[in-house]
């Protein structure tokens, strides 16, 4: 077991934030404060859950599941923080700390859900609670059975020599995972578009000015999705062509990029080796099991109802959106990367509403507010501000 060790109080993680809604402390973390957390986290969880375990009282609510809930918040607030600012605002050191950690967080956690102590405690809660020896409230009922359903999806179960095996594939699907991470950035830094600031007519000044370089140029960085947001808003149909083939092209060696096929190929291949191993016909079964719809037939039942209404609505749409588009561009022949963009022209002609216009409703204060006010009208549900309670999750 990793020995623990004590994380410094001056490090940003060491402590719940005070700050408004517990946001970390962004500017005063360093990528070593990362590190360190990790360690620490890793450390601090297997030590809590082992206690857990090892506790010589009867098995009640309070030292199991309320023991579980404590456990693991230093590692959580790390992890949390450090990929929000590495897919927000990552870099070559972020990037080397997430291939050095994932693999090892990848282990800590079957460290934990492998943990067979663990595992009987909680069986042992749900064995008093159906005898009557404890009262068990409907969250914390819930609570327990889902437990339980994850320790054994996660292979609790299984003999000695299958654990070593789910472990080495673990690892291997965290490897490929921040493969693919690194390698779908350098993808999209290479389709990179360098423009001219005439041709970015149809962006408001803000999004011009972002698109600045230091250099006096512009450039147009592709998302992580094959719509680019700008194609709505580009008067430029040639630059909306370079933008939509860029962003097709994305990972599939394109622009000098690399290709991430042979990534995804392999992690297919393993994430089916370990929901063999761990009794799923597929990983879509193993994953879908925890979802609301349970079953991959379940899934499959509501996309053969999905799928042909809205490949009906799409039709119709490219109908209508391709009319409109004649008139735009006479003589011209409609293409993927005009889609978006006289979408937007039919949306604002027929509704005269402006997006953009709706940014400064759509802070979160006055997002969360609309939302709660909504569930309250809708469902009679209330929302009481429980300042204790800080969310917690097991790497």
């Amino acid at each position: 077991m990793m020995a623990r060790m004590p994380l410094e109080p001056s490090n940003p993680f060491a402590a719940p934030s005070t700050l408004p809604f517990h946001l970390p402390d962004f500017a005063a973390i360093t990528p070593e404060h990362y590190r360190a957390a990790f360690d620490a986290g890793m450390a601090s969880g297997l030590a809590e859950v082992d206690a857990l375990a090892a506790n010589p009282e009867p098995p009640s609510v309070e030292n199991v599941l309320d023991a579980w809930e404590r456990s693991g918040r230093l590692l959580d607030r790390a992890v949390t923080t450090f990929y929000v600012v590495k897919y927000a605002d990552g870099s070559d050191e972020l990037t080397a700390i997430d291939a050095e950690y994932a693999p090892k967080l990848a282990a800590h956690s079957d460290a934990i859900y492998l943990n067979r102590a663990a595992y009987d405690r909680l069986r042992a809660l749900a064995a008093r609670a159906e005898a009557g020896e404890v009262d068990l409230d409907a969250e914390a009922s819930w609570l327990l059975e889902d437990l339980l359903a994850a320790f054994v999806r996660s292979g609790v179960g299984l003999g000695a020599s299958d654990q070593e095996t789910l472990r080495g594939l673990n690892t291997r699907l965290a490897e490929l995972g921040t493969a693919f991470n690194r390698a779908n950035l350098d993808a999209r830094n290479a389709g990179t578009l360098v423009v001219a600031e005439a041709e970015l007519a149809g962006c408001s000044a803000e999004e011009v000015a972002s698109m600045r370089r230091p250099d006096g140029t512009f450039a147009i960085e592709l998302v992580n999705t094959s719509q680019h947001p700008l194609l709505e808003k580009l008067t430029d149909r040639g630059l909306r062509r370079r933008l939509y083939e860029a962003s097709v092209g994305r990972g599939v060696g394109a622009s000098g990029g690399p290709d991430t096929r042979a990534i995804v190929v392999e992690t297919a291949r393993v994430r089916a080796r370990r929901a063999a191993l761990l009794g799923y016909p597929s990983h879509a079964a193993l994953v879908v099991e925890r979802a609301c719809a349970k079953t991959t037939s379940a899934v499959a039942d509501m996309l053969g109802r999905l799928g042909p209404a809205a490949l009906a609505q799409a039709k119709r749409d490219a109908v209508e959106l391709a009319a409109r588009f004649e008139q735009l561009y006479p003589g011209e022949t409609f293409a993927p990367w005009d889609w978006a963009f006289v979408a937007e022209v039919v949306r604002r002609e027929r509704y005269d509403l402006d997006l953009d216009a709706l940014a400064p409703y759509l802070a979160v204060d006055k997002v969360l507010s609309a939302v709660y006010g909504a569930a309250e009208r809708l469902y009679g549900v209330t929302f009481v501000r429980r300042p204790e309670q800080i969310g917690r999750a097991h790497v």
